[in-house]
């Protein structure tokens, strides 16, 4: 009974203590979330249920003009060493845009692969009149699979399966959504009872639970605490993994990414949506994070890609330069030790990106 109530002491009173948001775990030492907004709209949303309003200041804007839309990862939505007056990226572009009369938006996800931009664009392109994709392709993001929650959704499901669709990309969303049914809900807990009768009895008592207990109610960020802030640094202490450890192609998910990048260019094509792919930034400072031999493969894939589909390819890997790039708090088991950060910058680094991207957008849109 006294380890059950220390227990209870220690979940509520220290690891509950913390305001964390699990999906920006990643940013890095003085790394902060933002996301533009313009005219008392969003302009970059980072979630599903952010949809609706950035869709309202689309329509606001003048519902009939094609849109610019950027997909990204934690790299747009991250800002380092954060200032007042500070924007990202897509926040300087739209600045800019705008006084040419086009109205650019976001959606980023933190390590978002290339399936998963696959599928928002796919329901995305459904609702919104887009003229023009602006994506990155990361080298980390090849080694990432599946699709998160937030996509688990019917709506989307019912755009983006197709039973018949045989290839890598195919299999991985047709599998995905296997479990996902009518009017399903889209709690992670709930979503694999399938409207039974115990999921309604699981839900009736998680709701009373939920009200009885805040660490009942906070059962998802103890999942994400200990999976991040325990599970995942123990498994970087005991195999010495930094954010310099070289970062390995994983063939299988790299092949499925790669089929999901070749579905975007093909979804554009149909669509008339102009593309343009960039190779991130990266810092420079300090030795790549990759084996360079599948770094350079990776490269020259996009380079046969950018011919075969005849989409604009651009490397902006080192336009940020070295004193604008963040830290990281230590990945690894100790609080003491600060890690380079290889994915996020400062304010000026989102400006320059965002510079140089327009510069290449004007030649595309006249």
């Amino acid at each position: 009974m006294t380890a059950l109530v220390l227990a209870v002491a220690y979940i509520k009173f220290f690891m509950l203590s913390y305001d964390t948001n699990f999906e920006d775990a990643g940013l890095g030492y003085d790394t902060f979330r933002y996301t533009a907004q313009k005219g008392g709209y969003p302009i970059h949303i980072v979630e599903m249920d952010s949809l609706r309003n950035l869709k309202e200041g689309v329509d606001n804007f003048d519902s009939s003009k094609p849109v610019i839309l950027w997909l990204g990862n934690s790299q747009l939505h991250g800002v380092n060493q954060y200032k007042q007056g500070d924007q990202n990226a897509i926040g300087y572009l739209h600045d800019s845009l705008i006084l040419l009369h086009k109205y650019a938006v976001a959606f980023s996800l933190p390590n978002a692969n290339l399936l998963e931009h696959y599928v928002l664009l796919k329901y995305l392109s459904g609702d919104i009149k887009i003229d023009q994709l602006i994506i990155p392709v990361f080298f980390d993001d090849t080694r990432e699979a599946g699709l998160r929650t937030d996509l688990l959704r019917d709506s989307i499901k019912y755009r983006v399966v197709d039973k018949g669709d045989t290839t890598l990309k195919g299999l991985a969303i047709t599998g995905a959504y296997a479990s996902v049914k009518t009017g399903n809900s889209t709690d992670a807990d709930m979503k694999a009872l399938n409207a039974t009768t115990q999921e309604r009895v699981e839900k009736y008592l998680n709701d009373r639970m939920n009200e009885a207990s805040s660490i009942w109610a906070s059962r998802a960020d103890l999942r994400s605490m200990i999976i991040y802030d325990y599970l995942f640094k123990l498994r970087n202490f005991v195999f010495n993994i930094t954010p310099n450890t070289k970062r390995k192609l994983i063939p299988l998910r790299y092949n499925q990414n790669m089929d999901a990048f070749k579905a975007i260019c093909r979804l554009c094509h149909e669509n008339n949506i102009k593309l343009m792919v960039y190779i991130p930034p990266i810092r420079n400072d300090a030795e790549q994070p990759y084996i360079q031999e599948e770094y350079q493969r990776f490269k020259r894939d996009l380079e046969d890609y950018s011919n075969a589909y005849g989409f604009s390819l651009h490397n902006y890997e080192n336009i940020v330069p070295a004193e604008y790039w963040g830290l990281k708090k230590s990945t690894s088991l100790g609080e003491g030790k600060m890690e380079l950060d290889f994915m996020h910058f400062q304010g000026v680094g989102h400006r320059l990106l965002a510079d140089t991207i327009f510069s290449n957008l004007k030649e595309m849109i006249r």
